[in-house]
């Protein structure tokens, strides 16, 4: 009996625990039209609460050039600045309004965005890296996806042996 109980509260707890929110993001795109652009990374971001996380850094290559940094919002200065990701919104940028980041290269500053309601010469629900041309930029695709804490995955394998363990002590 206290075996069982002590089964089951263990995955109680390893259930209620789950994984704990990602502050960190892979991300890539890449031009659509031709192989001009392509850029991936991880970007590291603090949760505001509601699902919203501010961007405080990114680390990738874009065309082969590594990423020196990300740009600290600058309203005006690109077509979509504001540095945020909302998961699991469409590709983590903001699905309730158009939202970007800036990264800078060797080559240059380049605004990756998602146009949510045709603004600034773009259309609805595609998205665009900006380099400081003509507006809205270079359509491209754009993928996110969340990286799970290590913590979080720590646990889950202690959790699975913890299970795999009581199983073997109760067939002894």
């Amino acid at each position: 009996m206290t075996r069982k109980l002590a089964i089951g509260l263990f995955a109680l707890l390893a259930l209620s625990a789950g994984i704990a929110s990602a502050d960190e993001f892979t991300f890539s795109y890449s031009s659509v039209l031709d192989s001009s652009v392509t850029a991936s990374g991880i970007i590291t971001a603090n949760n505001d609460g509601g699902g919203v996380y501010t961007i405080t850094g990114i680390t990738g290559t874009r065309n082969g050039d590594p990423i020196t940094f990300v740009q600290s919002p600058d309203p005006g200065a690109f077509a979509v600045d504001n540095n945020l990701i909302v998961p699991p919104n469409p590709a983590y940028l903001s699905s309730t309004g158009s939202s970007g980041f800036v990264i800078s290269t060797v080559d240059g500053d380049f605004n990756p965005w998602y146009d949510y309601n045709g603004s600034f010469g773009g259309t609805t629900g595609l998205y665009y890296e900006y380099d400081g041309g003509s507006v809205p930029g270079t359509e491209i695709t754009f993928t996110a996806t969340d990286v799970p804490e290590t913590s979080s995955i720590l646990f889950l394998l202690t959790m699975v042996g913890g299970v795999f363990g009581a199983m073997k002590l109760r067939r002894a």
